[in-house]
């Protein structure tokens, strides 16, 4: 059966499709999301893995601005990538992951940045580790908890989309929640 790779807007999923990406993201990350469709906030839009009207698979965007250094940068943040035990090893993450990027291109972001413990794929698929200071808003179980600073020394990863070089030791403010 074909499966297709298809964009939804956060305001505009169905109540059915928004039960099936929480069981998905349940079934992925047991214990993190709680029948929720995500972890800290709403993304702005999601790419989604479809095969006779189930989603498969999921990944979340974050589409806003933050500060590298000095410069405010255009960005995509991708949030809990995921595919249904039973499709794996089918490159449905590396499709998803290619989505973006073709989006991210479009929308003339100047990165895709996105927080990973296991970076297999994304290497494959471009990204770097970086390390910058990173400062965000810390976010827990829907309460704001203030503002934080921290070094990302084996997580952040991020891929040039645009003309812009990653300046890696420069603060990285997130002026916002970390994703």
């Amino acid at each position: 059966m074909p499966i297709s790779i298809v964009r939804k807007e956060e305001d505009q999923l169905t109540l059915d499709e928004n039960a099936q990406i929480a069981t998905l993201l349940d079934e992925c990350f047991p214990d993190t999301f709680s029948g929720r469709t995500y972890f800290k906030q709403l993304p702005t839009f999601r790419f989604v893995a479809v095969q006779q009207n189930k989603i498969v698979g999921h990944v979340g965007v974050v589409y806003r601005m933050i500060r590298l250094g000095q410069k405010p940068q255009r960005i995509f943040g991708v949030v809990d990538l995921c595919v249904a035990n039973s499709h794996r090893r089918h490159a449905l993450g590396q499709k998803l992951m290619e989505a973006i990027t073709c989006a991210a291109q479009k929308a003339h972001t100047d990165f895709v940045v996105l927080f990973a413990d296991d970076h297999r794929l994304y290497k494959r698929l471009g990204f770097s580790l970086q390390a910058n200071p990173c400062t965000y808003m810390a976010i827990d179980e829907h309460q704001t908890l203030g503002i934080h600073n921290k070094v990302f020394k084996d997580c952040l990863m991020i891929k040039a989309i645009g003309k812009s070089p990653w300046l890696p030791d420069v603060e990285m403010d997130m002026l916002g929640w970390l994703f």
